[in-house]
């Protein structure tokens, strides 16, 4: 269909400039996401506007596709390389479709992978199905993660920070499942250095985040982690390729939990969550109790 109507290069991706000419054309509609982020209904009452419920498994089902040219031009080496560095128990923010499922070392115990998005969870779920690893996908927001704290080893993030709604909570939610010796992987899109392309991420924030079902193009997610309070360990500036310039500037990364984290201990803030049948064993916490998620199903 896509190279019927002329949006996709030959190589099978979208062009970067068929994007931004979408983006524009968004300027003139209303936008169905709430401040520019997305309304997820794990986080709300209220049912889905027209626009945003035919958008969201449009956009689920064309993710890949967009992304393809990425993934070939270097980004999935950024994947490879920061996702086999996980350890012990994962738990993956945002999976997505779940891009870096093939990436995973098998040394790893298991791998909890959210999702609030149903129709991305539907695409994760059947990809998770044919991984040989110990997966579990969970519908649920980052802000408010089902699992008890100092729980996990590491917390991978990849291009997800963008899109949260609220990224202190997200943050602070990290900080509390991590186990003190864990680690926190990240590559995400981030605000721009340079001043004019900065200026055209602003103005063109609103749009985008229409088209990308909640993006945020120039949020400065670096900035969020170190006032978190995290350790930030190596940092590397990048660029994602044959992607818009809007969400090029590229930083990949890893950090260590804030000490301050170590000391209270309390268990997961109850959400209405959504597992996938036959992995009832990771609603267990780090000790092997049963949460009170497994009592209510």
């Amino acid at each position: 269909m896509g190279s019927a109507l002329g949006l996709r290069s030959r190589h099978g991706g979208w062009r970067p400039r068929i994007q931004i000419e979408v983006v524009l054309r968004l300027t003139l509609t209303d936008c169905p996401f709430d401040n520019g982020s997305m309304i997820s209904q794990n986080r709300s009452t209220e049912p889905p506007r027209p626009i945003e419920a035919i958008w969201r498994p449009v956009f689920a089902r064309v993710y890949d596709m967009a992304f393809v040219l990425a993934e070939r031009r270097g980004f999935r080496d950024v994947r490879k390389e920061l996702v086999r560095r996980s350890r012990g128990r994962v738990l993956e923010l945002g999976a997505g479709t779940g891009l870096n499922l093939r990436h995973y070392p098998e040394t790893v115990s298991e791998v909890l992978l959210t999702e609030p998005d149903q129709s991305m969870a539907a695409k994760l779920r059947k990809r998770a199905s044919g991984s040989p690893l110990d997966t579990s996908v969970v519908e649920a927001p980052a802000e408010r993660l089902p699992f008890d704290n100092a729980s996990v080893d590491t917390v991978v993030a990849t291009l997800v920070l963008c899109t949260v709604k609220d990224p202190e909570q997200v943050l602070a939610e990290v900080a509390r499942v991590l186990r003190p010796d864990g680690a926190f992987l990240f590559a995400e899109h981030v605000r721009s250095a340079s001043t004019r392309a900065a200026r055209w991420q602003d103005r063109l924030n609103r749009p985008w985040s229409c088209y990308a079902c909640g993006c945020q193009c120039n949020r400065d997610t670096v900035a969020a982690i170190r006032v978190a309070s995290f350790a930030l360990g190596e940092l590397r500036h990048d660029r994602l390729r044959w992607i818009s310039p809007l969400v090029r500037p590229l930083v990949i990364g890893s950090a260590s939990p804030p000490p301050s984290v170590k000391a209270p201990r309390r268990r997961a803030t109850p959400v209405d969550v959504a597992w996938s049948p036959g992995h009832k064993r990771s609603l267990t916490g780090a000790h092997g109790r049963s949460s009170r998620h497994e009592e209510m199903l």
